[in-house]
């Protein structure tokens, strides 16, 4: 089973437009294939791979659009995990702060994940505004959002700040 909540409208920064969750092996399973959104993935239960690297719990990894990817559960023990889904090219500076290993794309967190699930699932297929996609996601996160002066455009510009360790840490992968 797969669980989302969906925007129902643009937000003008970041413009997230997918959150789900699932722990359904034939759902959390991917390619190889190429993406066109940036998507994190956070693993919360079990292990499964990414571009051939192992990942478990606490764990997760980045998705580029472009980018040639494949990942699948474990067999002996499918990995249970979350996503957040963006078309927005900012998003590729707010990866810059995963800390995530530059050749695999996987990195570490700190926080708990299962509240944020059982919201998915209370709240399957439901349809929010822009900006409150928005801000889960800076809630999730541990971020909190600031309000900036108007751009040239007019639209009201936001910035994301948050303490380092609040998203992930810094990991390596060995060769």
């Amino acid at each position: 089973m797969r669980y989302c909540i969906f925007s129902r409208s643009s937000c003008p920064i970041l413009d997230i437009y997918n959150f789900g969750y699932s722990k359904d092996p034939e759902v959390t399973r991917f390619g190889p294939g190429v993406r066109n959104s940036y998507i994190i993935h956070y693993i919360i239960f079990g292990k499964g791979y990414f571009n051939g690297q192992p990942v478990g719990a606490g764990h997760g990894f980045l998705i580029t659009p472009g980018i040639q990817e494949h990942y699948y559960p474990d067999r002996s023990d499918p990995w249970e995990f979350l996503w957040i889904i963006s078309n927005d090219p900012h998003m590729a500076d707010v990866f810059q702060h995963f800390y995530s290993d530059s050749r695999s794309n996987i990195f570490a967190y700190h926080f708990s994940v299962r509240d944020f699930a059982a919201f998915l699932t209370a709240n399957n297929n439901a349809a929010f505004e822009g900006s409150e996609m928005l801000g889960f996601f800076c809630g999730f996160s541990g971020s909190t959002a600031k309000r900036l002066p108007q751009d040239r455009a007019g639209a009201t510009a936001m910035s994301i700040s948050r303490p380092q360790s609040a998203i992930s840490t810094p990991i390596s992968i060995a060769p």
